[in-house]
């Protein structure tokens, strides 16, 4: 009876959000072309907190390796923090973005904000909800593209063991599905295999 009941309460609480990815592709994007991309650190409302230090982490993360598979060339994470806090967060803050990815060398840079990051539980039900925001602009200080999702994931667990655990565990897939979402709406760079020289090709 208690399985009866798990499966019954899975198929309606298990739900994950139909809505669209609201985004914005620039007219100039073709012409620009970016090439390489720095992603910005995460600035959330509680820095403090290490859940959403860790989230943080896992989005950039999770972007870095997107745009890669996109075919981007993006600036290793740990040269983005170590220029960032080197100068402080208060320059940036009174840079334009051209002036940003030019001190980071780059043809774009891509700032993530999270929204939203709400738990809710009660009894053995959870659900979590997600909302960010990605915004690419060029070193012209052009607004190439911009993307927002909001997402919420619920789910059913009867075994009060694994309630505690039950969200800290689905973080990683469900900002994978929601990263996986956003990064569908940026277009991808063709990939181009290096040329070489007819000098080049002779031994």
């Amino acid at each position: 009876m208690k399985k009866l009941i798990t499966i019954l309460f899975f198929f309606v609480f298990i739900t994950g959000c139909g809505n669209l990815v609201k985004h914005t592709v620039s007219n100039e994007y073709s012409s620009l072309s970016p090439k390489t991309v720095a992603i910005m650190p995460i600035v959330y409302r509680d820095t403090a907190n290490k859940e959403y230090r860790d989230i943080s982490d896992k989005f950039r993360v999770m972007s870095y390796q997107k745009l890669r598979n996109l075919n981007y060339q993006v600036l290793p994470l740990e040269s983005v923090d170590e220029k960032y806090q080197g100068i402080g967060r208060s320059w940036f803050e009174g840079k334009s973005y051209g002036d940003v990815a030019n001190h980071f060398g780059t043809d774009a840079i891509l700032y993530i904000q999270i929204k939203e990051w709400d738990k809710d539980r009660f009894a053995t039900y959870t659900a979590l909800k997600m909302d960010a925001r990605f915004e690419m602009y060029s070193a012209t200080g052009v607004k190439l593209w911009e993307a927002e999702y909001t997402t919420k994931e619920s789910d059913l667990r009867l075994e009060k063991k694994t309630i505690e655990l039950a969200l800290h565990q689905a973080y990683e897939p469900r900002i994978q599905r929601l990263i996986d979402a956003v990064f569908a709406t940026l277009p991808p760079r063709e990939y181009q295999k290096e040329q070489k020289s007819y000098f080049q090709w002779l031994p």
